[in-house]
């Protein structure tokens, strides 16, 4: 595997070591996390330049950049109270969504939706569950509609009211944010980690359980993130553990509705959420220490590392080694034009992509 050059890009609202971007991700048209690129059937997705990156800074402004070059092309806007942590930014069909967490800002574990269909007058909406706490990034189906997870219940909302409706509860606990993706027998799968160490996978249209990996596949850590892909006729989902100092990526198969362990890992320095293009698994081991809710404590942590994997062997193919020079604090990795981008503490956008060959 050619090793990708990387090119980091020292962000227009701050200098090196003035700030953290407090999320960074392009518009996310896939099913969940770990499908940024695969486009939802009758939405309409654009082209390149309808897919900017977006961020969110401390003073809860969401700001708008370029791919390639990270030029802001329009006026930052007011989104999120001050100080908020954000989850990883996702955006369909022209709305915007991202969730508060737990204790942080004036408005903590909130859903807010920015309808940006007129750009100069966009509506913002949000949502706040009755009870549990918002476990992060929303999921879409192929209809459109939102899921969420709370510490007990998987949610569905509608995309542009954001009404609710419960469509599964969990005695241990749901871990993970929700992961959507329809399998080789058309049916449309939710799937998530609970806190007990298992992967669920439910049916979209009515919560109810599908399959789980069996007692025997417990995992010694909770399953906080979650990728997917299908290679041919088996279905594949990726989990680690972005909670840890330390875990694996661990890879299931889905075959003849069960759940069966295909391949783990080396453990990871703070496993970031697991992505896969091409067939080729990237992991973010983002280097942060973990354990303490304060940016600047999370920030004295290890250098970032992106692995590259192959999703179905589990082979290690390229790892960046030192070129990311601080830990990633508050976002995930982010894909677009054929680049991956992540956001470091030091206020520095670093992308990764891979060298053109001469004609």
């Amino acid at each position: 595997m050619t090793r990708p050059l990387a090119a980091p890009y020292h962000s227009v609202i701050g200098k090196p070591g003035e700030g953290i971007p407090g999320g960074m991700n392009p518009p996310r048209t896939g099913f969940g996390f770990g499908q940024q690129g695969t486009a939802i059937p009758g939405l309409n997705q654009g082209g390149r330049a309808a897919t900017p990156i977006y961020t969110i800074t401390a003073d809860g402004m969401l700001h708008i950049m370029a791919h390639g070059t990270g030029n802001e092309y329009e006026k930052p806007t007011p989104f999120v109270p001050a100080g908020s942590q954000v989850s990883d930014i996702s955006s369909v069909d022209k709305v915007v969504y991202v969730a508060t967490l737990p204790g942080c800002g004036a408005s903590p574990n909130t859903l807010f939706a920015m309808d940006r269909s007129d750009p100069a007058n966009p509506t913002i909406r949000q949502w706040k569950p009755e009870s549990g706490d918002i476990l992060g990034t929303p999921a879409f189906s192929t209809e459109g509609n939102l899921y969420v997870t709370t510490t007990k219940q998987l949610i569905a909302l509608d995309p542009k009211s954001l009404s609710s409706k419960v469509m599964a509860t969990s005695e241990v606990g749901f871990a993970s944010t929700p992961m959507i993706f329809t399998a080789a027998d058309k049916k449309e799968y939710v799937a998530a980690g609970t806190t007990d160490g298992k992967l669920v996978l439910m049916d979209a249209g009515t919560g109810a359980s599908l399959a789980a990996a069996g007692e025997e596949q417990k995992l010694q850590f909770a399953p906080t993130a979650l990728a997917t892909w299908q290679d041919g006729s088996t279905r594949y989902v990726i989990v680690t553990d972005k909670t840890k100092q330390k875990a694996p990526v661990v890879a299931y198969k889905l075959s003849d509705g069960k759940l069966q362990m295909a391949w783990t890992s080396a453990e990871l320095e703070a496993p970031g959420s697991p992505m896969v293009l091409n067939g080729v698994l990237f992991v973010l081991a983002t280097g942060e220490q973990r354990g303490s809710a304060d940016p600047a404590a999370r920030a004295k942590g290890k250098p970032a590392v992106l692995y590259a994997y192959d999703a179905k062997s589990g082979k290690a193919l390229w790892n960046s080694g030192t070129a990311i020079a601080s830990p990633v604090t508050t976002s995930g990795i982010a894909t677009g034009s054929g680049m991956i981008y992540l956001a470091t503490a030091d206020n520095t956008i670093y992308a990764f992509g891979f060298p053109q060959e001469r004609q």
